[in-house]
């Protein structure tokens, strides 16, 4: 049993020297100030350990829901506001006790990592981060700002699809995608088809969405194979999505 003890105790020491290996120093104290900082509201400064260029996105996107969840725990009875709160605090306990590692992300490029942070050996999740010389450690989320064309072609074809616009929307739509389009189309309308009660359903929740447009939130991240990931969220409905590519001198819908 000692010797077993010993081996542990070794074994737990090379990881952790396999993990300040990987990793320039520091990478740990950043990840817990940004997810500490998201847990108590303070976006802030939980966006200033962001890259730079994705702080304001961020920030807005948070702001937001913020915004609408205190609106939505403001309507509950005490005892739900209470349970929230323990729910909060239940996430710090376990961001504490969390095992944290660091690895590079292979194919990405020198500089970029990953960080797994693991409260108890299951439910662990990934946050994504960037090292340089002259800024040190940055979180990633690929969070950007949408300029106008874009936020005008993602509502244009969101709305459309959902009002069963389908020529509107396909003027949206990139050339190599028309294909997946038309499939699409074809089952929703098959789908809708045999049911006067989920037709209706739909039609009265466009209905409800076209109020709701004009203060919805739109947020986007980049991937790496550059398709842009629009999202659109509303106060009260369900929230929808779509995929972009830059086409020439302008953005179409892909359809993956």
């Amino acid at each position: 049993m000692v010797l077993s003890g010993w081996l542990l105790l070794v074994q737990a020491a090379s990881l952790r020297a396999q993990d300040v290996d990987a990793c320039p120093s520091g990478w740990e104290d950043v990840v817990r100030a940004h997810l500490e900082a998201k847990l108590d509201r303070d976006f802030e400064v939980a966006a200033s350990h962001l890259l730079e260029v994705e702080q304001q996105a961020w920030l807005e996107w948070q702001l937001w829901k913020e915004e609408k969840l205190m609106r939505t725990l403001g309507g509950m009875a005490p005892e739900l506001q209470e349970r929230h709160a323990e729910d909060l605090q239940r996430e710090r306990d376990r961001l504490y006790v969390s095992h944290c590692t660091c690895e590079s992300r292979a194919g990405e490029g020198e500089g970029n990592f990953r960080v797994r942070v693991d409260p108890d050996g299951r439910s662990f999740r990934f946050i994504n981060m960037v090292h340089s010389a002259d800024r040190g450690w940055r979180v990633q989320t690929r969070h950007v700002m949408l300029n106008g064309e874009q936020a005008r072609s993602a509502t244009a074809f969101m709305r459309a699809v959902e009002e069963r616009e389908w020529e509107l929307a396909r003027a949206w739509v990139a050339a190599s995608a028309l294909p997946r389009f038309e499939g699409y189309m074809l089952e929703v309308e098959t789908f809708l088809k045999g049911s006067d009660f989920l037709r209706e359903s739909r039609a009265e929740q466009a209905a409800a969405r076209a109020g709701e447009w004009p203060d919805a939130m739109l947020w986007a991240e980049h991937q790496t194979d550059g398709i842009l990931v629009v999202h659109a969220e509303f106060q009260s409905l369900p929230s929808l999505s779509c995929e972009m590519v830059e086409v020439g001198d302008g953005w179409r819908v892909v359809m993956r």
